[in-house]
């Protein structure tokens, strides 16, 4: 016979209540056996009984699994259970002082601190590691994930293990100040005092500690190191600080110890401060994850130790999410927390651990119920507040920020607002500053993440603003500190379209850099009135003014779309390897709204990027080429080649690529040209000769002196070649005079197709362009060369085997073309369409479309696309929200 069921207690609760219904439910169906309720349900006869016991609230599935196997409703028995769960975690959370303890034992998304010692658990191994290897070495540099519990091994680990006094410090903004508060507090000295003895020589950093600990060793515990570099901004101070930390521990008879923690992912920075590099050569470990024996004790000792029991079945699932996954600890440690205001009396159980969400949806849950407290307007307020706490920095890298409450002051209800998060544990709070707790809970909280990834461009701008607007009031407000031209004009139009809200000072900043910048515009004004007022009449003045004005709408709305159009460029450029459709998106768009020399060359590479996949490059063997070259060119029209035979004294000369036989002439070459066109033919033939030939023509049509490098204009009537000065001669053949002399030593020489300009390269393949009237700073660097038909481009091989073709005039950048190495000679189309590259005896032809007028690249462009920006990628870069209208936020 069975044994009858424990009888429940009529006070005992949700959980009492919902085995009380259960065992009503079964005894409606006529009290089956929990034997064949178990094979209709599919649960174990254990689990069913334990489901009616009143001991602890079974699970959701269960429970429906009951009902099931008596007949009863699922949709009724699911509400019952969600009021049973909801019922007895506003119980667990209402006994605040439960088993004698008013919090829970887990820290949540917080770290362990010193005063915690006695709930760390698991991490025993590696403290004793810790201490050993501080007993053998004065500095230790500790580096771990994100997540891997770098500060609570430090701070609850280490720290109470040391045997001596302790100082923990995170760096901030200012490194340097940071230590000094702490070292004078140590001392028993004046900070402002220590910082000025600090900045004129961090060495002195040592005598302090002395000073404080005439005997026994003090730990200095440098913990989140990597905000030395992420968020000071000042190379000085920085080093600085690290000269003071290593004078502190360097002595072998020193009075301190020295560890610094520090996130994994900025192990290379140290590569910045060769002291710090060379420190930390034999004096650094990695933490990594614990394995599972250490988990389980991380899980289950915290409770023992409030006098608790966490369900095996709980531990096991913990352990199973976080083995082989370091930075997911604090977000178990968070569902933990959770679970922890769910427990059943003294069982923290599985049930309340997945009703919290679990590892994965606790923090987002516990995020998202504090949202929900909110105000509307609130809501608003807690956005500015928690989007001001995160930084991304140059390299993409989103961290969290510090904001200080000086800043958190001057946005109005801010303080009400960051108190709800507080107390959910979400935002931890000081006398100073204020911190996410965890880097963790930007991208555990989806709804923090989208803020962060809508605003991720404004952040940097905003991040700028702040730095500006506290420089510029540590300077008493000083003038010289303002925003001026298009840096003002583009931080002022994020803030009036609301992609960045500044607040306090910020604002007055801003403020002040648009009134100082009227000021100046009133007072460029005044002169033009004044200037006016002399040459005309009233009437003039007030029409030139209103023109003025006209302009100066013109002006300010084409500097903002310049500053669009390059921020698009930007993007392009960014695109280019990952996505180059998109590239060519932004880049059509960048022209479109602001056609300049920049925008036209992102357009132009882009377009020729998206063409590559398309590209075929046709090879032709020149007929009757010699074995051994040892000299050549291109024409600039790309049909007609020379090559040297310097064994046989001979030049060979083809008209075309295709000519079966070519022209041969007597010479015995060490450099030659030919015209643009191809019907002149000059060479280097040594002994201090340069002989020119006309196509059809085997006899030289003039001899001078002179040695190459060698060039030839159109119609032979000018020559360039080097001198014995080791500069370039410009000769006249016809009235065999020198025109002028160049400086300038030149390894290649090119004129243009009109003869114009000339192209000389150095010896270090650096490209200036000789107009008639002087020079121009180089375009860019090759070791082959050559203008365009209508000699507005010049293309080079460089070193690299990269193809590039730059603006004669210097403007733009270089497009850039993938190319086999070994090109000796490279020459553009008739057409200008396609590049003519010489490799040996073989002439090559690289289709190069964009190089052409730029309406047929915005029509190719326009053929290349297969789509238009999706509806994230404009809110991304042209900041429009769902309607195709400019986002507000």
């Amino acid at each position: 016979m069975p044994r009858p069921e424990r009888p429940l207690d009529d006070d005992g609760g949700p959980v009492a209540q919902l085995a009380t219904a259960l065992r009503h439910l079964r005894e409606r169906a006529g009290k089956p056996g929990y034997r064949q309720m178990a094979a209709r349900a599919n649960y174990s006869v254990a689990t069913l009984s334990a489901a009616a016991s009143g001991r602890k609230l079974p699970t959701l599935e269960v429970t429906l699994a009951y009902a099931a196997a008596c007949d009863g409703d699922p949709v009724e028995w699911e509400r019952l259970w969600r009021e049973a769960e909801r019922l007895s975690v506003r119980a667990a959370q209402d006994e605040s002082t439960a088993y004698g303890h008013e919090r829970s034992p887990y820290p949540g998304l917080a770290m362990f601190q010193p005063a915690d010692a006695e709930l760390f658990f698991g991490r025993a191994a590696l403290v004793d590691e810790l201490v050993s290897r501080l007993g053998r070495s004065r500095f230790l540099v500790i580096f771990g994930s994100s997540g891997a519990g770098k500060s609570s091994v430090v701070r609850a680990g280490l720290v109470p293990a040391f045997a001596g006094p302790a100082m923990v410090l995170t760096p901030g903004e200012h490194p340097l100040a940071e230590l000094a508060v702490h070292l004078a507090r140590y001392a028993g000295v004046s900070a402002g005092g220590l910082l000025s003895e600090l900045r004129a020589d961090p060495v002195r950093a040592q005598l302090l500690v002395r000073q404080g600990a005439p005997e026994a060793d003090l730990l200095v515990v440098v913990d989140q190191f990597e905000e030395t570099f992420a968020a000071c901004a000042d190379p000085a101070e920085r080093a600085d600080f690290v000269t003071a930390l290593l004078a502190m521990c360097r002595e072998p008879d020193g009075r301190a110890r020295v560890v610094l923690a520090v996130r994994a992912d900025h192990y290379a920075r140290f590569t910045e401060h060769p002291q710090l590099l060379a420190a930390m050569s034999d004096a650094h470990m990695l933490i990594g994850g614990m394995n599972p024996a250490e988990l389980r004790e991380a899980v289950t000792g915290p409770a023992e130790r409030h006098g608790a029991r966490v369900e095996g079945a709980l531990v096991a699932t913990v352990v199973a999410e976080v083995n082989g996954s370091p930075g997911a600890l604090p977000l178990a440690a968070h569902a933990l927390r959770e679970a922890w205001h769910r427990r059943q009396g003294a069982m923290v159980t599985l049930a309340g651990y997945q009703a919290a969400g679990g590892m994965a949806g606790a923090v987002a849950h516990t995020a998202e119920r504090a949202y929900a407290r909110l105000s509307a307007a609130e809501r608003q307020v807690a956005r500015q507040v928690l989007v001001r706490m995160v930084d991304v920095g140059p390299d993409e890298v989103i961290t969290r920020r510090r904001l200080s409450q000086a800043e958190l002051g001057a946005i109005e209800r801010a303080p009400e607002v960051i108190e709800v998060f507080a107390a959910a544990r979400l935002v931890s709070m000081d006398r100073d500053c204020v911190e996410l707790v965890h880097e963790a809970l930007i991208q555990a909280w989806p709804r923090l993440r989208g803020w962060v990834e809508e605003g991720r461009a404004g952040l940097r701008l905003h991040r700028r603003l702040t730095e500006a607007a506290v420089a510029w009031e540590s300077h008493d407000r000083d003038e010289g500190a303002l925003y001026r031209g298009s840096l003002l004009s583009t931080v002022a139009e994020a803030a009036d379209t609301k992609v960045i809200e500044p607040a306090g000072t910020e604002r007055e900043f801003l403020e002040a850099s648009r009134t100082s910048a009227a000021r100046e515009e009133r007072r460029r004004e005044r002169r033009t009135r004044w200037l006016f007022t002399r040459i005309t009449v009233a009437m003039t003045v007030v029409v030139t003014l209103a023109v003025g004005a006209i302009v100066s709408a013109r002006r300010a709305t084409a500097e903002r779309d310049r500053a669009t159009a390059w921020e698009l460029a930007a993007a392009a450029r960014t695109e280019r390897e990952n996505d180059p459709e998109l590239a060519l998106l932004l880049a059509s768009r960048a022209y479109g709204l602001h056609p300049d020399d920049q925008t036209e060359s992102v357009l132009r590479q882009a377009t020729a990027d998206a063409q590559e996949t398309a590209t075929i490059d046709v090879s032709v063997a020149l007929a009757g080429a010699p074995s051994a070259p040892s000299s050549s060119a291109v024409s600039a029209d790309g049909r007609s080649f020379a090559i040297a035979d310097l064994s046989g004294d001979q030049i060979h000369w083809w008209r075309t690529a295709t000519d079966e036989k070519p022209a041969v002439v007597e010479c015995r070459a060490r450099d030659v040209t030919l015209s643009s066109d191809g019907s002149l033919l000059a060479a280097d033939c040594g002994e201090n000769e340069i002989r020119v030939w006309r196509m059809g023509d085997r006899r030289p049509a003039a001899r001078f002196g002179g040695a190459g490098p060698v060039a030839i204009n159109r119609d032979g009537t000018l020559i360039a070649m080097s001198d014995r000065a080791g500069g370039v001669l410009l000769w006249d053949p016809v009235n065999e005079r020198a025109v002028r002399t160049l400086t300038g030593r030149a390894t290649q020489l090119r004129f243009s197709p009109d003869g114009r300009e000339l192209a000389v390269a150095d010896d270090d393949g650096a490209i200036r362009i000789w107009p008639p009237a002087g020079h121009d700073d180089p375009v860019g660097k090759a070791t082959a060369m050559n203008f365009s038909p209508d000699g507005k481009l010049i293309a080079g091989i460089g070193t690299d085997d990269v193809l590039r073709v730059w603006n004669t005039d210097g403007s733009g950048e270089a497009l850039t073309f993938d190319h086999p190495g070994g090109a000796s000679q490279l020459a553009f189309s008739a057409d200008g369409r396609r590049l003519i590259t010489l490799h040996g005896a073989n002439v090559r032809s690289t289709p190069c479309e964009v190089c052409g007028p730029i309406d047929d690249v915005l029509a190719l462009s326009k053929q290349l696309t297969t789509r238009d920006l999706t509806p994230e990628e404009r809110a991304r870069y042209l900041h429009e929200d769902g309607g195709g209208r400019p986002g507000r936020g």
